[in-house]
């Protein structure tokens, strides 16, 4: 709900000239427009209902005398509150009569149109940049998308608008100025009351324009960069860097970002923590580091949970430096033992960025070539609590502050309450970090729950949506005067009990027919689909998708997809079994308004941030396997869904709901009981992270019996994995295991969550295992058995099985082959290796579902071969598994065939394709071939092509170079473009070929053509 600041900005408003705080409401008021607004264009009835005109009338009194004050006084939250009233009162009006804003010859005839051009000067006017952008790029949109005879001059006034808000508002005669710009730089006459308005507050702006440039050294580089021990050499970068802020509109920086100075945070020796909430400008923090790192020839690694965010964080990284000469790349490596490219990263003035679990394998292979990094980012730091994730996050972290000792580390999270936690984790890490933290959100957020309406006149029940009002809650006490829709008009509900899900789903059909964005989150996989397929049948409208993503669908699926069935209505599941093309157009449709109701599950929250106006949770407890019983939703996640409802820049008013069961109850009583869930204060976590909490899942599965070491069980296969790897390489040939594993763990921040007996028990048990280990390698007297184990931490009974094989076999004749045979007998021994453990713990947590290994490995030979996913569906749907039989066209695969292909695919595979990196280790141990030759080349790049997809090098560099998710057009831009002649270098030759392609559908070249070219324009983000 709305946060105390918004109290304060009240209190200021209250004190100013002459207005009698008693009759100042504009909160409450403000927020009543726009909930009536929204209810009239759901069908709703509102309580209370607000008075638009009313309020618009007074908050131009408050306008006009803003304009006129003296811009000395302190009246950034009066200004701020004044173009928030403007921002609700307009801006969901505009959405609806986006037509009609642009009929009048001048665009200050139009109310709306002036309506936000003062919400955006009065936001610019108190600093508040986010929400300006989020109505600026409101007007450009109306202003690029309609085609009346008047329309240039909306786009003018729109670009004039921007100028201003990103400082290069000028009247310089070496470019063509227009009427507005004239009018805010106030040389112009103002011959209306509105002109003259608005040229009143571009003064205030531009005399208040922060001098943030300035700050940052623009003008004196080289003085400025000296101060913080950067050689002058570097000044030109600087100066270069400045102005690209500047050409991006990066002017000013909210008081929030720049903390207590860029003379405290922004300084090339220090550790720091930035926690402020979601959309508040985190990446321009990491950023400016990033380039204050690049100045002194050092390089950066930026670290995110997912490859989504990645190729995201990569895209704006890109952006920001690569006009300057600077690569901005994802890490050259796999997950899977194997460096590749990775010579590629020892330039200067390199941006790698990557997950925890690539930069693990690059440090394990080769640590020599981090030597030059200067700095760590690590984007959603809370990953240091993934229970999965979090123990890499940590291994990567204390082995970076190892090898690099004055390499700076910056953790960026939204979660507040982690604060403390990851600022004692990052001061044990050897350094007390500066903080940059804040709880004020750029976006405003009401809460408030779904649920049903009695009528005692009718007795009967209609869905219900009941908000909190505006001002700081507890999770204790009464609501008073809260806001209600009621959907009255529609058809009652039925008498019988109703879930919660469906009461939400009537209310996501009211928003989805309204073009209301929201994202509506169900528990399973399934339903996301069924309930996309449910909104469809209740909606008229039918939408044109771009026919250039639809050929990218249709060559990687071979088939129509669920995404395109639904979003010709606007609306689009968004699940863990769709492939990433598919997850990925869904994010981009949504982006460009085409799709406007996703149904999803809670992974979405943990991705890219979507403009949502309502965020609808379905449940707040699931289904616990493990102790056969639903249990609470953590509180973290069930916020992390209930925040995607607004986005900074794009939508300032975001509504968090949670539709609840069916109630009696008054609405008061109805949300006092919800209270919880939206404003329990969340203490600092104590939950184990990183290597702590493996520690204790280790003493839980009793890792010291001789038999765990074969069945690796009650750990993930990950889990075990680090954990064989870890202790082997602490304690092989140890003189005295005790002190060396209490020496290594104590490097851990983590550890010291334990407690002295906790501390004990650990190294009691860890020197058990390594006990074990050294005994069945004792037996095996195998040393390249010891050197795959301490580089893998594989099973030691799968390795020992790949140095069998090895050893039996005539590698001269296995040289000699083709490079398809050579492939044919490496997935030979996997699959018997994989075969002969069958019935370990480890293999069933990896194949789950008793998958057939013999399916499994016709999957993915189809899959390296480029075969569109229908192919693989025919194989996967097969009951009595047979490869060689042909199912009968046309073929329609089931939802559940999809969906747990797509699960295999997007999740077990990358396990699965480790086999064939620790294999290609066993090879390289047992026969220390030279670094070219072919065998080991194929080898090294056989797990990453079996996970992505490819079978050949050029193959998988097309595939990295277009984005990553468009595999079969790879394979066929591999066929068609000839890299032959380039050798070692074809994958720098095929991303210049890409960077230049991106420049516009002309510069791709005719022999593209058709489907292909249409796809590879799509993937290329090139519109039309």
């Amino acid at each position: 709900m709305y946060s105390q600041h918004l109290q304060t900005c009240i209190q200021q408003i209250g004190n100013y000239a002459n207005v009698d705080p008693a009759n100042i409401n504009l909160l409450n008021e403000s927020m009543a427009c726009f909930v009536s607004t929204l209810g009239r264009v759901m069908g709703a009835n509102t309580e209370p209902v607000g008075d638009v005109l009313n309020l618009s009338v007074r908050l131009l009194l408050i306008s006009d005398g803003l304009a006129r004050l003296d811009t000395t006084l302190e009246l950034e939250g009066v200004h701020y509150l004044v173009g928030l009233g403007f921002e609700q009162t307009g801006e969901l009006l505009a959405r609806l009569l986006e037509d009609s804003m642009v009929t009048e010859s001048d665009p200050l005839s139009s109310d709306l149109w002036y309506t936000l051009t003062l919400a955006i000067l009065h936001y610019l006017s108190s600093g508040y940049r986010v929400q300006a952008l989020s109505v600026l790029r409101k007007l450009r949109n109306i202003a690029n998308r309609n085609n009346s005879e008047n329309i240039e001059r909306y786009r003018s006034f729109a670009a004039a608008l921007m100028r201003l808000y990103s400082g290069r508002i000028s009247n310089d005669s070496t470019r063509n100025v227009n009427e507005w710009d004239l009018l805010m730089l106030g040389s112009l006459e103002s011959t209306s009351y509105q002109q003259l308005q608005i040229q009143r507050l571009a003064q205030k702006i531009r005399q208040r324009r922060d001098k943030v440039l300035v700050d940052l050294g623009q003008g004196n580089e080289a003085s400025w960069l000296s101060i913080r021990s950067v050689s002058s050499e570097a000044a030109d970068f600087w100066a270069m860097y400045l102005n690209r802020l500047e050409e991006r509109g990066i002017t000013t920086f909210t008081n929030e970002q720049v903390g207590d100075g860029f003379d405290v945070w922004l300084q090339p020796n220090n550790d720091l923590l930035v926690i402020l909430p979601t959309g508040s400008g985190k990446t321009i923090i990491g950023e400016l580091r990033t380039a204050l790192t690049l100045a002194r020839n050092q390089q950066v690694i930026w670290l995110l949970p997912t490859r989504a965010l990645v190729r995201q964080t990569a895209r704006n990284l890109g952006e920001a430096f690569e006009l300057l000469g600077v690569d901005v790349e994802e890490l050259p490596t796999t997950e899977d033992f194997i460096p590749m490219f990775d010579e590629e990263f020892e330039q200067f003035r390199h941006i790698a960025v990557t997950t925890p679990e690539k930069l693990e394998s690059l440090l394990r292979s080769n640590p020599g070539v981090v030597d030059n990094v200067g700095l760590i980012v690590v984007d959603e730091a809370q990953i240091l609590y993934d229970q999965n994730r979090g123990t890499t996050a940590e291994f990567v972290l204390q082995q970076i502050r190892y090898l690099i000792p004055l390499c700076n580390i910056i953790f960026m999270s939204a979660f507040d309450e982690l604060k403390e936690s990851l600022a004692s984790f990052l001061s044990k890490l050897g350094r007390q970090p500066v903080q940059l933290t804040s709880d004020i959100r750029p976006t405003r957020r009401m809460y408030g729950i779904i649920s049903n309406d009695y009528d005692t006149l009718s007795k009967k029940q209609y869905p219900a949506i009941l908000l909190y009002p505006p001002g700081p809650q507890t999770d204790v006490g009464s609501t008073v005067n809260p806001f209600r829709f009621v959907f009255n008009q529609d058809r009652p509900l039925p008498n019988k009990s109703i879930k919660a899900i469906d009461t939400a789903g009537r209310i996501v059909a009211k928003a989805a027919t309204s073009r209301l964005r929201t994202v509506f989150f169900v528990q399973k996989v399934g339903t996301t689909e069924t309930q996309a397929c449910t909104l469809i049948r209740q909606l008229k409208q039918k939408l044109i998708l771009p026919s250039a993503d639809l050929a990218r669908l249709h060559i990687e699926l071979g088939r129509v997809s669920i995404i395109e069935e639904t979003s010709k209505k606007g609306v689009a599941p968004h699940h863990a079994g769709l492939t990433p093309l598919e997850q990925t157009l869904v994010e981009n449709w949504v982006l460009d308004g085409i799709v406007s109701t996703v149904v999803a599950t809670s992974t979405l929250a943990q991705g890219i941030n979507l403009p949502f106006d309502f965020s609808i949770i379905t449940y707040t407890t699931r289904w616990d396997e493990k102790f056969k019983r639903n249990s609470e939703v953590p509180l973290s996640e069930i916020r992390n869904m209930l925040g995607r409802a607004g986005r900074a820049g794009y939508v300032s008013d975001g509504v968090g709901l949670i539709s609840i069961k069916r109630e009696r109850g008054t609405t008061n009583k109805v949300l006092d009981s919800s209270r919880s869930y939206f404003f329990r204060s969340q203490s600092a976590s104590t939950e184990f992270l990183g290597l702590s909490r493996l520690a204790m899942k280790a003493l839980n599965a009793n890792v010291g019996n001789i038999e765990w070491l074969s069945e690796l069980g009650g750990l993930t296969f990950s889990e075990a994995q680090r954990l064989v790897h870890f202790v082997f390489a602490v304690t092989y040939r140890s003189e005295n295991v005790d002190e060396d594993i209490t020496a290594r763990i104590q490097r851990f921040p983590s550890i010291q969550q334990l407690s002295e007996s906790e501390m004990q028990k650990v190294v009691k048990i860890i020197g058990e295992l390594s006990e074990n280990i050294t005994l069945t390698l004792e037996i095996a007297d195998d040393l390249a058995l010891s050197e795959s184990i301490q580089r893998t931490g594989m099973p030691i009974e799968i390795l020992s099985n790949f140095l069998s094989s090895l050893r039996v076999e005539n590698i001269l004749s296995i040289t000699a082959m083709t490079e398809l045979d050579q492939i044919l007998w490496t997935d030979q021994i996997i699959y018997e290796a994989l075969v002969s453990c069958s019935s370990r713990e480890w293999y069933r947590d990896i194949f789950k579902n008793n998958i057939p290994l013999d399916k499994v490995f016709a999957v993915i030979k189809l899959w390296r071969s480029g075969f569109p996913i229908i192919e693989l569906e025919k194989l996967w749907e097969s009951v009595d598994f047979n490869p060689h039989t042909r199912i009968e066209e046309p073929f329609i695969p089931q939802k559940k065939t999809r969906i747990d292909l797509g699960r295999f695919l997007n999740h077990n595979l990358s396990l699965i394709a480790q086999f064939w990196g620790a294999f290609a280790v066993c090879y390289e141990v047992l026969f220390n071939p030279s670094p070219k030759e072919p065998l080991k080349l194929l080898l090294q790049r056989l797990p990453a092509c079996t996970r992505e997809g490819v079978k050949k090098q050029e193959e998988l560099e097309w595939l990295y170079a277009i984005g990553g998710v468009d595999r079969v057009l790879a394979h066929s831009l591999a066929r068609i473009w000839e890299t032959k002649g380039y050798g070692q270098k074809s994958g720098q030759y095929i991303r210049n070929q890409v960077k230049f392609w991106r420049k516009g559908h002309q510069s791709i070249p005719i022999i593209i053509d058709g489907q292909d070219r249409q796809a590879l324009q799509s993937a290329l983000g090139l519109k039309g």
